[in-house]
Formats: C-alpha cells, sequence, structure tokens
C-alpha cells in the first residue's frame, strides 16, 4: 500500500470517528466535530488526486467496525483526540514519500492533526511514528 493510500483510507476513517463522536457532543462542541469531518473529507478529496492508479481507491465508501462505546462527550472528545494523533505518523510516511508542494501539504496535515489532538484532549509525542494506528477506525471486510 502507498502512502498515499493508507493517508486516503485514514482520511475516511478519520471522517467517520468525528461523525460518531459528534453525536455525543452538543454545541460548540458538536460543530467542531462536524467541522473536523468536514475537514478530513477535503483531505481526501485532495489525496485521491495524489494517487498514481486510481483503480487502487475504493469504488464505495468503506464500512467501518464501530467507533467504540460512544456514551458520553468525554468518549466522543477522546475518539477524536486518538484518531487525530493516530493521523500523524500516516501523514508523515506521505509526506516522506513526496517532494514539493505535496510534502508541504502533507507534513501541514501531520502538524494539524497533532495540534487537533492536543485541542481535544489528546497528549503529545515527540516520536508520533511511535504510535500505533490502532486507533482508527477500522475497514470492515464487507465493503
Amino acid at each position: 500500500m502507498t502512502a498515499w493510500l493508507a493517508a486516503f483510507e485514514a482520511a475516511n476513517a478519520a471522517e467517520f470517528a468525528c461523525r460518531s463522536a459528534s453525536v455525543v457532543l452538543d454545541g460548540r462542541a458538536r460543530r467542531q466535530a462536524l467541522a473536523r469531518a468536514a475537514t478530513h473529507a477535503a483531505a481526501r478529496t485532495r489525496i485521491q488526486t495524489l494517487i498514481s492508479d486510481p483503480t487502487q481507491l475504493p469504488a464505495a465508501p468503506p464500512a467501518y467496525s464501530s467507533a467504540g462505546e460512544l456514551v458520553s462527550a468525554a468518549d466522543g472528545r477522546a475518539l477524536i483526540a486518538r484518531t487525530e494523533n493516530a493521523l500523524v505518523p500516516i501523514f508523515a510516511d506521505a509526506a516522506a514519500a513526496s517532494t514539493g508542494a505535496d510534502r508541504s501539504w502533507a507534513v501541514d496535515q501531520a502538524i494539524d492533526c497533532a495540534v487537533t489532538a492536543v485541542r481535544w484532549g489528546g497528549s503529545s509525542s515527540a516520536f508520533p511514528q511511535a504510535s500505533t494506528s490502532e486507533d482508527v477506525p477500522a475497514q470492515t471486510q464487507d465493503q
């Protein structure tokens, strides 16, 4: 899997996670979660243009496993923070595999995800590549 394809799939999962989290949030936090979902959707659209073989893209939007038990605003905030932190190494890998403006954009995405994670209550990491992508909701087999 290419770094950009991994970023595409992660952006899909992040949009799903933010929309899922918005259900248990209200007011400003809900609006921010939905705005974040839209940010990930826009990133996914840009990433589509960077994938050299469009046949690698899923034909239909993927189905995801549950985003976890979401019963409180704290659960929603934690899901967004974990998801954003999980995206940092994915965008770092995309930056490493790119050059020029695409590389700069991927670096900006990694930074934005790291900052967003902290804003939602997540911790910062000196070495985000040491994090696992297990916090991003996984695609199910039946798409």
